[in-house]
Order: structure tokens, then sequence, then C-alpha cells
């Protein structure tokens, strides 16, 4: 049995994280200061799962952790997720996006301890084809620049890592009525409540929209790889809004209709990535499709 450690244990992938692993027959110990993780979403009644109540920003609590519970893989999800609120709080997106993950790997290394990092998608250039883990790097906004540069540090200073660039995560236990949260869980509220659907823009953006099981099904098998490498996690299958829209429509026909407003300022138009690398890894992933995991996720529950 393996002990694996999660940082933001009580948020949507680290909880659906914590499942998987402990269905597989390891243990876990989740970390989480609930900032904007939920105690609901804790694993119950398991003798292989600790939860710790505490906040990996600081080294003295991350060192701790670490000489008590002598983790074999850390699972580093923490962070501040929002694009939008890393341009509102920068100084708190360094702190979270990046000065955290410094912390985590470098103790990580003290202890030969393997670092499962989530990175993310908007480390890439903007353009208008999937991105390989070898397109071009060029983030545009707080968010990406802090996963990039705590991707730099990993791979200066750490000799057993895993980096994961996430594309657009949506499922089981994601918060709607969050500020920040993606667009698939603030369709799936506004439709069940009957409020009309809002687009920013013409509707064209494209996404890469992949179920949050499928990315901690991902996740658990790079971890077990014996490799130092950049992996993208992602479906490679492209959605416009437009599409998403469509689906919603079509699963609720009598809805408002939907409201169209303007463009949100530097928002980007096309993210979708290529996994090709990452299944040569792992081998083939039965990715959900959207539109069944929608009508599970919001419709079916609901009935």
């Amino acid at each position: 049995m393996s002990v694996c450690l999660v940082t933001g244990a009580a948020g949507f992938i680290g909880s659906s994280l914590i499942n998987t692993i402990v269905k597989n027959g390891d243990k876990v110990i989740g970390v989480d200061n609930f900032r904007t993780g939920y105690s609901s979403n804790l694993l119950q009644d398991s003798d292989n799962f600790i939860f710790v109540e505490a906040d990996v920003s600081d080294k003295i609590v991350v060192d701790s952790l670490f000489s008590k519970y002598k983790p074999e893989i850390t699972y580093h999800l923490a962070a501040l997720v929002s694009v939008k609120e890393s341009s509102e709080n920068p100084e708190l997106n360094w702190k979270l996006n990046y000065e955290m993950t410094t912390i985590i790997a470098d103790v990580c290394c003290k202890y030969n301890c393997k670092i499962v990092f989530s990175s993310t998608a908007a480390v890439y250039e903007t353009n208008n084809q999937p991105c390989s883990e070898t397109s071009k790097v060029f983030p545009v906004s707080p968010y990406g620049v802090a996963k990039l540069e705590s991707e730099k540090f990993i791979l200066n200073n750490s000799n057993n890592f895993i980096i994961a660039r996430f594309f657009n995560v949506y499922g089981i236990r994601q918060n709607p009525s969050s500020p920040y949260a993606g667009v698939i869980s603030k369709f799936g509220y506004n439709t069940l409540n009957k409020i009309p659907r809002i687009i920013y823009g013409d509707g064209n953006q494209v996404r890469d929209f992949i179920n949050v099981l499928d990315v901690v099904d991902i996740l658990h098998k790079l971890a077990k790889l014996k490799q130092c490498d950049v992996f993208n996690v992602c479906t490679g299958n492209p959605t416009s809004l437009l599409k998403l829209d469509s689906i919603f429509n079509g699963l609720a026909p009598n809805n408002p209709r939907t409201i169209f407003l303007p463009a949100m300022e530097s928002e980007v138009k096309y993210s979708v990535g290529s996994n090709l690398k990452t299944t040569n890894a792992i081998g083939d992933v039965s990715f959900q499709s959207i539109e069944p995991s929608i009508k599970l996720l919001f419709f079916e529950k609901s009935s």
C-alpha cells in the first residue's frame, strides 16, 4: 500500500482523486484549508483516508505533515484556480500558485517524494491549433504566468515529478455558485433554475472539456510512470460554446433563451489539447462523452 498526500483535498478534483486512490487500495492524507473547498466533498468512513485541515503555503506545516505521514506521492492540486481572480488579486495568485508550489516541491525533494503538479493549458500561446506539450508557451494571465514559473521551478529542482497541464475540467462537486465556476457548471445551474444562460461574445470560443473522472484516472496512471515529464490532460475534442449551449437547449428546450453579452477582454478564443503523448504513456483512455455527462450531472440526478 502506497501513502499519497493530496493538497486541495476538498475541491472537486481533489476529492474525486482521493476516491480513486482509495478505491485502488492506497492510503491518502488529504489536506485543505477550505478557502474554496467544502467538507461535504470529503470521503467519509474510510480507514485509508485521513483529513488534515491545514494551510500548505506554510513550509513549517508542510514539513511536519511529511515528517509525520511520509507520503511517497504528493498530488499538488491546491491553488488559486481562477484566471479572473488572478488578475483581480495578483499578489495572492503569486503566493498560492507559485510560492506554495515551491514549498511543496522543496519538501518533496527533502523527503524523496514524487510530486504530481497540476498545471494548466493557460501556459500555452494562443493559437488555432491543438497544443502539444512542445507547443510554444506564452501565458497571458497572471494565473498562467505563475503556473509556468512553477513548472520551471519543478523542472530545475525536482528529480521525481509529473507536470499535468489541465484543460477545461468539469464534473461532479464543481460549485456552480462560485463567481469563478466553469462554464458547464454555470450553464447547468442556470438551466436547472430556469435562468437564461449567458454567453460572452459570439459563442464561437472553443474549449477542450474533460470530465473530472477522466482527469483523476489519468493523474493516477501518470503518477505510476517512472519517467519525469510534462503531459496534457485533455480529450483532444473541440467544443464551441454554441455547441455546448445547444446541448443544454436540447435537454431543456423550454428554458429562457440564451443571452449574448459583449466579449470579455483578452478571452482565449481557442484552447484544445493533443493527448497523444499522454495516451502513449499510459494507454488509451475511455473518455466520458460530453452530452451524456451533462445529462447525468444535471438532469438525471434532478429528475
